[in-house]
């Protein structure tokens, strides 16, 4: 591997290197585009990209370079762009973002394009241009931080699926009866209530998020067609909430709650659930239906019981200061992917890892000791992520080598005396955090084929070269490859896949 440290000046390189590679995604944000005509002519050769971003590239017209690239998905953000060509549409383009860009001007030939997705967030609109209303393929329209305060009449009778009004000055709303929206999105806008024309609409995602004053109505557990329902940072103390009966996904992190909802309790479609940053008084927690994710971190609970189809379904479980004085029969979680718990919750489980086989990513929090660390500890065989918190420890176990599918290692608020040299074990190791004595001993560590990040050195000193030039391979991919990868199950909110997956169109 080369060890060349890449800076913002090697574009040319960049450029050069995605034509010759046949890259398909790349991203030349901050990129002096608009001022390099080498720079252009460079992009025009790149004919294997289907994903651009041009973020902030200094750009006031759309490069005609792009006629020659068969891209799909397209970012032209905080560019000074006045009007996009007609040519535009001469592009396979499924995905285009002009957020602030407040004084872009869309071609009336926009009706005949392909484009699904449509960002048009930051340009202080308060009216939507009228081609987007005539848009046959849009599905998902963003107009996120813009001036609207009412939801546009014009995605009446469109194709428009899932909309983003957040951050908008938006005290009221009414929905058209002709809309076919699917998720509307209107984080931190101005409401106080909710209307009841609410009821006439097939919503399946809404998002109320960051409220003070909003008051859910009684009517709103009538919403039978709501999945995924999104109240983080809203202020729900001392109020009743009225939730639908068969929510797949809720969020009421940091609501101010003192009691769980009975409609989370009897919920048998729940799949993704958040009661984090909440003050229960003597509350316990009851899942029936086959959940997949639980988060009570900052939570108390008096107990947390789950029946045998959570059992088998749970995949997700976050416990990190929860004050859970009672975990029932954890060990019979088969799917555990992801944990997150303290000293005490761990000590407390059975003494064989059979029901931790499947376990990735382990985050422990405690004042524990080596000496208490039980030995199946070190046989979890496919922990691939492992952030110890605040151990009283001095020494690494030597142990530690056996668990060879670790990717990141992180212990912290600790002072190790003895790195052991089984670390070398660790092939695929790639980011390393302690916190050492004397961490210029480590010079050995640079041997690891896959280490890029090594969190032990104090400020201004660096790393191995061996190490540097990983990590400045490893920014360099991420910066400028877009990966396509599959949305995140375990965070669903915004994304109406996670819904279909576990809710199919024909059986609604």
């Amino acid at each position: 591997m080369s060890e060349r440290v890449y800076r913002s000046e090697d574009w040319p390189l960049v450029l050069a290197t995605a034509r010759d590679e046949q890259w398909t995604g790349l991203s030349l944000s901050l990129c002096p585009l608009g001022s390099s005509p080498e720079l252009l002519e460079l992009l025009g050769q790149c004919h294997s990209l289907r994903i651009l971003d041009l973020f902030e590239c200094e750009l006031t017209e759309v490069p005609s370079a792009l006629r020659q690239l068969p891209l799909n998905i397209l970012t032209l953000m905080y560019n000074d762009l006045r009007q996009l060509p007609d040519r535009l549409i001469e592009l396979p383009l499924v995905q285009l973002s002009l957020g602030g860009c407040p004084n872009i001007q869309l071609p009336a030939n926009f009706d005949q394009s392909s484009i699904e997705f449509l960002d048009l967030s930051s340009n202080q609109l308060t009216e939507l241009p009228a081609v987007v209303g005539r848009m046959p393929k849009l599905k998902q329209l963003s107009l996120r931080s813009n001036h609207f305060q009412y939801i546009p009449r014009l995605i009446a009778d469109t194709a428009i699926e899932q909309l983003n009004l957040s951050k908008n000055p938006i005290h009221d709303f009414i929905l058209l009866p002709t809309t076919r929206l699917r998720g509307l999105n209107l984080c931190q806008s101005e409401l106080t209530t909710l209307p009841i024309e609410l009821l006439q609409h097939p919503l399946e995602l809404l998002d109320l998020s960051q409220h003070k004053n909003l008051n859910i109505p009684p009517w709103f557990a009538e919403l039978s067609s709501l999945r995924d329902l999104n109240l983080f940072y809203s202020d729900c103390a001392g109020r009743e909430l009225y939730l639908p009966p068969n929510l797949a996904a809720v969020s009421l992190q940091h609501c101010n709650l003192t009691s769980i909802p009975p409609a989370i309790q009897a919920n048998p479609q729940l799949r993704w659930l958040n009661l984090s940053e909440n003050y229960f008084v003597a509350a316990e927690l009851v899942v029936n239906g086959p959940c997949e994710s639980i988060s009570l971190s900052e939570s108390r609970l008096e107990a947390l019981t789950l029946t045998d189809q959570a059992f088998s379904s749970l995949k997700s479980l976050d416990l990190q200061m929860a004050n859970v004085k009672q975990v029932g029969n954890l060990e019979k979680c088969r799917n555990l992917d992801w944990l997150r718990c303290d000293d005490a919750h761990l000590l407390a489980m059975p003494t064989t890892p059979e029901w931790l086989k499947s376990l990735s990513y382990l985050w422990l929090d405690g004042d524990f000791s080596n000496d208490l660390i039980p030995a199946w500890f070190w046989q979890l065989e496919q922990l691939q992520g492992l952030d110890l918190q605040a151990p009283d420890w001095t020494l690494l176990d030597e142990r530690i080598g056996q668990l060879r599918e670790l990717q990141d290692l992180s212990i912290h608020n600790t002072r190790l005396e003895h790195v052991p040299h089984s670390l070398l074990q660790l092939t695929k190791l790639h980011t390393l955090r302690l916190r050492l004595q004397e961490p210029n001993h480590l010079s050995w560590l640079a041997s690891l084929p896959a280490l890029r990040e090594l969190g032990a050195y104090p400020y201004g000193q660096k790393p191995p070269l061996a190490i540097q030039a990983r990590a400045a391979e490893a920014k360099f991919r991420s910066h400028h490859h877009i990966i396509n990868s599959e949305d995140d199950e375990l965070y669903p909110h915004g994304n109406l896949d996670w819904l279909d997956r576990h809710f199919p169109p024909n059986n609604r």
